[in-house]
């Protein structure tokens, strides 16, 4: 796949979760595995002028699938108290987002971020440099 071992490039899509940009106290684990998504994602993306592989990632909020329906978050101590944390977000329809993964493939810039849930339709998120978004102290 990659140009460097003459394939012609391509793109690579990544699943997060919304739960990428979220402390969630009853999921921590699920949390930080979506935060190694991102960051996975954004240092594979560096790799583009060598490999013509495009890296992007997705973000959808909670969506209608067998994985929510059967929730068991074992790290909460109370599984009413889980769902009724899931119950909080509407639910999207699987379909919604793979309309949207196939405009992240052919609109989005390589190490593009995108996250799409009822709440806000489709964004794309913006990480800062970090060498520009602290305050000394």
């Amino acid at each position: 796949m990659g140009k460097h071992k003459g394939g012609n490039g391509g793109v690579v899509i990544n699943i997060a979760s919304i739960a990428a940009f979220e402390a969630y106290e009853h999921a921590p684990v699920y949390a930080a595995t979506k935060h190694a998504v991102i960051g996975f994602t954004r240092g594979i993306a560096l790799n583009y002028e060598t490999t013509g592989i495009a890296t992007k990632v997705m973000c959808p909020g909670a969506t209608d699938t067998s994985f929510i329906s059967k929730i068991r978050f074992s790290e909460w101590a109370n599984q009413e108290e889980a769902l009724s944390f899931i119950d909080k977000f509407p639910l999207q329809r699987p379909e919604i987002i793979g309309k949207e993964i196939m405009r992240l493939i052919e609109e989005a810039t390589n190490g593009a971020i995108w996250s799409t849930s009822l709440e806000t339709s489709t964004i794309s998120l913006n990480i800062p440099d970090f060498t520009t978004w602290g305050t000394p102290v």
